[in-house]
């Protein structure tokens, strides 16, 4: 109730009214209680609690602040072991006490003790009654008005869901805008490699509007070894491999196929190819620039290499290799 972790009881009756009352819970098991008004006197209960045997353990001390230097400041300390009992088990301990007491009948109050309770007459004092249940509302948080009010949430559940729609419609467009990025990239390496294995066979251009395309169709025409006017997959990739274009992975290879058979029949003709080739200058670029850097032994090797698709003199190959 007190949002600190304490809990404050009902104030006692006759010579501790004016006493304060305060529980700290100390762990599962243990309760410090005090007691004081902060004037005349202070008193302090350590209880430990065994549920499993229902017993408990109690500590206590009290001590005057009107003490002296010459008198002891501490009233009484003592220790106690509670077991917990029922009902007719305490009403037979009260019985048998008043017994060995010899206790009289007109000093015994009422079990239970709520008539003279109510009444005023009992312990603390004449005229002063136990605790009603209005007393108890005073402090108990189920029938009182606590002082600590929760904060107002700031968002309500349509709020919420429109917050969480909105994160993950965030989060759908970052992945996709990265899926895309990435496929674009595989894209173009993938374009890099198939246009260094037609630069091995044939002059490149600077770009794709420049190629030849004589030259291209017997690139192609070089690929299709099955001459149906078509590249299958198997014929592809036995051109990647004898063009010695590097290792390339199903999932790359998939890719690249997927944007090259334009109509997705499974085989590639003259037109998808040329199609998958244009829109690459960047690309195209790139390749004729680094060919342009190559010595006149890589030219002459590369030339050497399209005798594979062109029958040529000697001194053809080295007319091509000089003005490659």
């Amino acid at each position: 109730y007190e949002k600190d972790g304490t809990m404050v009881s009902l104030k006692g009756a006759g010579t501790y009214k004016d006493f304060v009352n305060t529980a700290y819970p100390i762990d599962r098991n243990t309760l410090l209680y005090t007691s004081t008004d902060d004037k005349t006197q202070f008193h302090s209960q350590t209880n430990v609690f065994f549920p499993d045997d229902k017993t408990r353990t109690r500590t206590a001390y009290g001590f005057d602040y009107a003490a002296t230097a010459s008198s002891n400041p501490l009233m009484y300390s003592s220790l106690y072991r509670e077991k917990k009992v029922s009902e007719e088990e305490w009403l037979q301990a009260i019985k048998e006490f008043k017994t060995m007491y010899n206790v009289p009948s007109e000093d015994t109050a009422p079990v239970p003790m709520q008539t003279s309770c109510l009444t005023g007459d009992w312990a603390g004092g004449v005229g002063v009654k136990c605790p009603t249940e209005e007393d108890f509302c005073e402090i108990d948080p189920k029938c009182s008005e606590s002082p600590y009010k929760p904060e107002e949430p700031t968002l309500n559940a349509a709020k919420v869901s429109i917050l969480v729609a909105g994160l993950l419609a965030g989060l759908f467009i970052m992945f996709y805008i990265f899926y895309h990025l990435q496929r674009t990239k595989r894209e173009r390496q993938m374009k890099l490699r198939i246009l260094y294995g037609i630069a091995q066979n044939i002059t490149i251009a600077p770009t794709a509007g420049k190629l030849n395309a004589e030259d291209l169709l017997k690139e192609f025409q070089h690929i299709d070894k099955k001459k149906d006017g078509k590249i299958s997959k198997d014929e592809m990739i036995n051109w990647m491999e004898d063009g010695k274009l590097g290792d390339i992975s199903d999932r790359d290879f998939n890719l690249m196929w997927s944007v090259m058979d334009i109509d997705g029949n499974g085989e590639v003709d003259f037109v998808e190819f040329s199609a998958y080739l244009s829109g690459s200058d960047e690309a195209f670029e790139q390749v004729f620039n680094e060919m342009e850097k190559m010595t006149k032994e890589e030219k002459m090797a590369n030339a050497s290499r399209r005798l594979s698709t062109i029958l040529m003199t000697p001194e053809q190959i080295e007319t091509l290799a000089d003005g490659a």
